[in-house]
């Protein structure tokens, strides 16, 4: 669990965990790495934490501590992966670019919805 400064608000403490969310998301090592893999794996077709319904969002928003249920409820939606293996499923199969420089590689993107804004808060979490 992050601990936060006193006096952060619930919508500072989700915008922060997100932003980390989305940090740790595009922390992408290009090494690679051994997994072994059954010879016909099966995937999960598509798979998502439940989300919050709208009331449950103005709730984090006015309350200082959410209660027990909701709070187990976000912690599930931050900690849980969406997962979707349609592609797969469609017999798509996955890019892998190449560069005679820079050998395989991939492309990376983050949208900083924040602008920069709140950079200390993110680094602090």
């Amino acid at each position: 669990m992050l601990d936060f400064p006193q006096g952060t608000s619930t919508s500072e403490k989700i915008l922060a965990r997100l932003s980390l969310v989305a940090l740790m998301a595009t922390s992408v090592s290009g090494e690679a790495s051994a997994v072994a893999f059954p010879e016909s794996p099966t995937y999960v077709l598509y798979a998502v934490p439940e989300l919050l319904s709208y009331p449950e969002l103005v709730e984090l928003l006015r309350a200082d501590e959410p209660r027990t249920d909701l709070k187990a409820k976000l912690n599930r939606l931050l900690t849980t992966p969406f997962l979707s293996n349609e592609a797969h499923y469609r017999g798509v199969t996955p890019h892998r670019p190449s560069s005679p420089t820079l050998g395989p590689f991939l492309r990376v993107c983050l949208w900083n919805i924040e602008r920069g804004l709140r950079l200390e808060e993110i680094k602090s979490v």
